[in-house]
This record gives structure tokens, C-alpha cells and sequence, in this order.
């Protein structure tokens, strides 16, 4: 074959490739425990901002290693699995892969058995369809919090975040997101530490499990209320839509309700 033939230089480009993809492909399979590794060391530092007792305690977490987080998770925190449908606990049915368990996956990849499709007038936070079973955390620590994943539809994008609730089960600590597309210095400012801060002490839900929490225009008159973001109206009901169906009976509400006739 003559080297300046085109089906040599076709020969050895089609070579090359293929010696290329061959070391993409080892190099990714190399690299996916490390991946998951970090990504569930960023999981746990987010659980851990949301679970703080202050901000005191939110700036040494944001200061800890990968190591430290995963340590500190290790001690200070169960990881359950609920059914959302019934409130109960089926963490064993992922022994050995808990952490693996990838919820938002199961939603938004339809995976069979694994999701429920939600009836368009029980969609407040317009996601679609939910995962059929949910992570909770648990800090057992003398700062106890239950802190719950939850996502809903802002003005451009889904809102991904924790809310972590005080012991009584109905009143809010914090309320931080990983994870959205909304305009910088708008809807952005869901990531603003003071407004996240609003959240700390504000009432979700009554005594009858109802949820009552409100994100009003203006300034908050009720404990029941947090302000909404300046210029970003769209962004601040879909937190509030969020927050009413994860808290309510289509998301978190059985758990909760089973949680509090047994302890409290």
C-alpha cells in the first residue's frame, strides 16, 4: 500500500483513533472509582452544610479535606433509605451499595420499578416523576437534624438541594442547593448565605403535618414565612413549590408523619 494513497491514510487515522478511544475508555474505567469517591465526599460536605449548627460550623466543614468530611459523615450521620409512598425504612434492601444509590438517577432515567410519575395537578415543584425510594440523613450527634434531597423548577432550571429540619420535624435549620441554572444576582442568590440563613427557625409544617411555609414578596411577617429574592419571583415560588411537594404527602410527609408518632 503506498503511503500516499488514500486508503493508507485512512488505514492509520482509522488506527489512530482506535488506539485513542482504547485509552479513553481504559482511562475512564480507571478513574470511575475516584470519580465516585469525590462525588460522594461532595454529597456528604453538603449534607454536612445543611446539618450545621451555625455558621461557625459551616466554615470549618468548608475547610475540611475529603477525608475529614467522609470521617466526620462517618460518625455523625445514618444514611436510610425510605419509601416515599409509605414512610417506612427499606435501607436493607441496599446493604452494599447505599452509598452507590443514585435516586435522582432513578427518576429522571426511568429506571424500571424504580420511579412514580407524578399526576400534573400533584406537581408543584414540576419534576415530573420521583424516585420511589429516598435517601434521608440522619445527624445523631448532639446537633440533631434530618436533612431530606429536594429539587423542583425554578425560572431556568431544576433547584437540587438539602433542607435539614430540627428535631421537632416541622421547623427548618437551613436550606443550601448544589446544583442550578438560575440568572447570577437573581435567582442566583438562592446561594446568598444570608438568605439561606433566613431559613434557620421558619415553620414548615403545622402540628397536623400540613405544610404551611410560604415564600412571600417583600418582607416576612409570620414565622411560617421567608422572604423572597428581590427580582427573582419565578425562582422563589418554585422554592416554595418545592418545599410544598417535598414536604408534603407526594414527597417526605409519610416519613415524617411515622417519624413523629414515634418520637415525639
Amino acid at each position: 500500500m503506498q503511503r500516499d494513497s488514500i486508503s493508507y491514510i485512512f488505514t492509520v487515522a482509522g488506527a489512530v483513533c482506535a488506539v485513542c478511544a482504547l485509552l479513553v475508555s481504559a482511562a475512564a474505567i480507571g478513574l470511575k472509582p475516584q470519580q465516585e469517591k469525590w462525588v460522594q465526599i461532595d454529597t456528604q460536605r453538603n449534607i454536612l452544610f445543611a446539618a450545621a449548627a451555625d455558621d461557625e460550623e459551616r466554615t470549618k466543614f468548608k475547610k475540611m479535606s475529603g477525608q475529614e468530611v467522609s470521617d466526620f459523615f462517618a460518625a455523625n450521620f445514618r444514611n436510610i433509605v425510605v419509601d416515599l409512598a409509605t414512610g417506612e425504612e427499606v435501607t436493607d434492601q441496599y446493604q452494599g451499595r447505599l452509598a452507590q444509590y443514585r435516586q435522582i438517577e432513578a427518576a429522571e432515567l426511568r429506571k424500571k420499578d424504580q420511579y412514580t410519575d407524578i399526576p400534573l395537578e400533584l406537581d408543584y415543584g414540576q419534576i415530573k416523576r420521583r424516585e420511589n425510594h429516598s435517601h434521608v440523613y440522619l445527624r445523631t450527634d448532639s446537633t440533631k437534624r434530618y436533612v431530606f434531597p429536594v429539587r423542583g423548577k425554578g425560572l431556568w432550571s431544576t433547584l437540587k438541594g438539602f433542607v435539614a429540619l430540627q428535631p421537632d420535624l416541622k421547623t427548618a435549620a437551613y436550606l443550601t442547593f448544589y446544583s442550578h441554572a438560575e440568572t447570577p444576582g437573581l435567582g442566583g442568590e438562592v446561594d446568598n448565605a444570608g438568605w439561606k440563613a433566613r431559613w434557620n427557625g421558619k415553620v414548615v409544617l403545622d402540628d397536623q403535618g400540613k405544610v404551611v411555609l410560604t415564600v412571600v414578596k417583600g418582607d416576612s411577617a409570620t414565622e411560617s414565612q421567608v422572604d423572597g429574592l428581590s427580582g427573582a419571583t419565578i425562582t422563589s415560588k418554585g422554592v416554595e413549590n418545592m418545599m410544598r411537594y417535598w414536604m408534603g404527602e407526594q414527597g417526605f410527609g409519610p416519613y415524617l408523619r411515622r417519624i413523629r408518632q414515634e418520637t415525639l
